[in-house]
């Protein structure tokens, strides 16, 4: 049995087509997500690296954040903040010590306001230890 449509429902269909391939064409080329991209990108190498810094870890030290996420480790996050950015994490220095967290808060010129840490002040510096800008919390 044959199914007749009318004129209406043809002229329906083409123009819901047109319009969702016009949709998808749109979002497809709209630059933005990817600028959004890049810059978020740009966010958590610079907070990456700042850590290390910071911290004077070694390259040995394998750090989880929002560009090398494991979901078995925990969850990452970049967000933005009212005056800023917020990034989190998580760091090891070798295979044998748990992951430990980390929530950094940037300026939106990626100036370090705060870096906070749980884990053992035994093992970091004096430095570290009584910096302005780093606050380690016992681990729980």
């Amino acid at each position: 049995m044959k199914t007749q449509h009318t004129i209406n429902q043809k002229v329906f269909a083409v123009i819901i087509g047109f319009a969702v391939s016009y949709y998808a064409y749109k979002w497809a080329v709209d630059p933005a997500p990817r600028l959004q991209r890049q810059t978020e990108e740009k966010i958590v190498s610079y907070a990456r690296k700042s850590f290390f810094q910071l911290l004077e870890l070694t390259e040995q030290t394998k750090v989880i954040d929002p560009l090398n996420p494991d979901r078995k480790v925990g969850k990452t996050y970049l967000a933005p903040s009212e005056n800023g950015w917020q990034v989190s994490g998580f760091f090891r220095r070798d295979d044998l010590e748990h992951w430990h967290p980390w929530l950094m808060h940037l300026d939106n010129d990626l100036n370090i306001v705060e870096l906070r840490i749980q884990g053992d002040k035994s093992v970091f510096s004096d430095d570290i230890i009584n910096s302005d800008k780093i606050i380690i919390l016992p681990v729980q």
